[in-house]
């Protein structure tokens, strides 16, 4: 009799032990699907980022402002760049310069110039056919504005022209 207790113990050993590997299987797979899942989730992300990454600073318009909107502290000063892009055939001479629109200009206590005058014209700047400039400063500057949003236009002249050829927007958002 002794014997069989020895098999019977031992064959619901077996039993126990068949039904632990099957659950680690199981619960094995499933985290693996899990992190497979987040790796390709992970993967996509990095790679949007990586391409976002790239194309800043690689402008295909004339004029690029970065950013476009911006979170400011009463009192705080911030900065944006410009990017020219001469995708004409010939050298021109361009200039920038910053306006707000009159709700803004009558509302807020912003100040919206370029850096390198502290005015809100910058100075001419010749630029080659197929050629950029890089990192024109554009200086934001809030002095007690109420709280809301505010828009600071960048135009872009070419040639003396007096009428903007392109503007963009920033639009600044105080807090």
């Amino acid at each position: 009799m002794q014997k069989k207790g020895a098999i019977e113990l031992s064959m619901s050993t077996i039993i126990v032990v068949i039904i632990g590997v099957v659950l680690l299987i199981l619960g094995l797979t499933f985290v693996r699907g899990i992190f497979t899942k987040t790796d390709v989730l992970t993967g996509g992300a990095f790679e949007e980022a990586e391409t976002a990454m790239k194309n800043i600073g690689t402008p295909t318009e004339e004029l690029t402002v970065a950013p476009l909107k911006m979170a400011l502290a009463q009192g705080e000063t911030k900065g944006v760049l410009v990017t020219l892009y001469n995708t004409d055939t010939k050298e021109h001479k361009y200039s920038l310069r910053t306006s707000m629109p009159s709700k803004t200009a009558t509302t807020s206590k912003i100040n919206c110039v370029m850096a390198e005058t502290q005015e809100v014209t910058s100075k001419s700047m010749a630029v080659e056919s197929g050629q950029q400039r890089k990192n024109i400063g554009v200086l934001i500057t809030d002095a007690g504005s109420p709280i809301g949003t505010y828009i600071c236009n960048v135009e872009l002249y070419r040639d003396g022209a007096t009428e903007a050829r392109d503007t963009r927007s920033i639009t600044i958002t105080i807090k």
